[in-house]
């Protein structure tokens, strides 16, 4: 079965690491056996040849292609059938594109950020702006998810809710993942099959 990777000391994995991680995902697929686990972003990138993305009036509907006889196959038709399950208006918001944004000094920090539902689970970005509001101007869980609520679109109920629980005691890596990559905000990363448990992406 699947397991989240999170580095042992903090909850942040950099742009980087996911690279790496990607790659050895990719390298994977012609194995005549499996691991008995694999990472995320492995698990991610091994499986995404088989997965197919149909769209309908502007929402997103993902399939396997075929089942293998694995774990990891069954654990990816069960995160299909989770993102299919989700309402139309979370499936539209898969067409939203996640360029990190470079923070420029103005007199008023506007926070931003975007939603994006994938096959495997969700992606959400936090511009600068947005991440120092909730680091440093927002204490607890209501009060992270009506900060995220307020400026950007389409996140479903539960993955705000978990989204907020997480940053309510981890914001604190939040702005270091921010102030790492020279103020470009930071990315919240978390799988359908385990929505309460996310992590933090850095954008470089």
């Amino acid at each position: 079965m699947t397991h989240l990777l999170l580095p042992k000391a903090s909850p942040v994995l950099s742009a980087e690491h996911h690279r790496v991680l990607s790659i050895r995902g990719k390298e994977r697929r012609g194995a005549d056996t499996l691991p008995p686990s694999l990472s995320v972003p492995e698990w991610i990138e091994f499986m995404d040849p088989a997965i197919t993305e149909t769209r309908h009036g502007g929402v997103s509907r993902f399939s396997i292609e075929k089942a293998a006889d694995n774990t990891y196959a069954e654990a990816a038709a069960l995160s299909c059938a989770v993102f299919n399950a989700l309402p139309e208006i979370h499936r539209k918001a898969a067409s939203e594109q996640m360029e990190p944004e470079q923070f420029v000094v103005r007199d008023l920090c506007l926070s931003a950020g975007r939603f994006r539902g994938y096959w495997w689970g969700y992606s959400l970005y936090c511009n600068h702006c947005l991440c120092a509001d909730i680091a440093f101007g927002e204490a607890g869980v209501a009060a992270i998810a009506g900060a995220i609520g307020a400026v950007v679109g389409g996140v479903p109920g539960i993955v705000l809710g978990a989204v907020a629980g997480f940053l309510a005691i981890e914001a604190g890596w939040l702005a270091w993942a921010d102030a790492h990559c020279n103020n470009t905000g930071a990315f919240i990363n978390g799988t359908w099959l385990s929505v309460g448990t996310p992590w933090i992406k850095t954008t470089c």
